[in-house]
């Protein structure tokens, strides 16, 4: 991937026509491919396609304290809490997909964690 001042500087020198794709891409040290997609605005925007970090999330810091939320003793804000709360956020398929969970029907002792010993479905 090239840099946004290399976009912007051959996007300033096609504007220019006086320098042929072929030297653009020579000087610059970038394929001819790139250019041509440059040109003809087949290049995708990679930078609206990265993502943003969550606005909604503070990383840990300071002396570990006991977590209000699950009791664990941690650095706050506790990261254990904020991933479950974006667990319960998504759908689960086990629950909300009629097929599934009539498949797991009668495994529910598996799916809690909690396998009796020698007991297979």
């Amino acid at each position: 991937m090239i840099g946004a001042a290399v976009e912007r500087e051959i996007r300033a020198l096609l504007v220019e026509g006086s320098v042929s794709q072929r030297k653009i891409a020579q000087r610059l040290g970038v394929s001819r491919g790139t250019v041509n997609a440059i040109a003809c605005d087949r290049r995708p925007d990679y930078a609206a396609q990265r993502q943003e970090p969550p606005t909604d999330w503070i990383p840990p810091n300071g002396l570990p304290a006991r977590c209000p939320g699950c009791g664990g003793l941690v650095q706050m804000p506790c990261l254990a809490c904020h991933i479950r709360a974006i667990m319960r956020r998504r759908s689960d398929p086990l629950t909300t997909s009629g097929v599934l969970a009539d498949e797991w029907q009668g495994q529910g002792k598996f799916l809690s964690g909690r396998a009796e010993v020698g007991k297979f479905p």
